[in-house]
């Protein structure tokens, strides 16, 4: 649980209709798949800075 398999693990994706949640549990030293359809591809709200900031912060707690 939370050791990532590239080879095995994308095959029990559900990408077809996953459930509509808002909160991701995800243990320690975990990982957790998040997939959205953007509308315009364009700028985002998920740029480098906010990722690097994001990171940073993870890190403090």
């Amino acid at each position: 649980f939370g050791n990532f398999d590239p080879e095995k693990d994308p095959l029990g994706y559900n990408l077809i209709d996953p459930p509509a949640e808002k909160i991701v549990g995800v243990p320690y030293s975990g990982w957790a798949v998040v997939r959205f359809r953007v509308g315009n591809p364009g700028t985002s709200l998920l740029s480098f800075s906010l990722l690097k900031y994001c990171i940073a912060l993870s890190w403090v707690f």
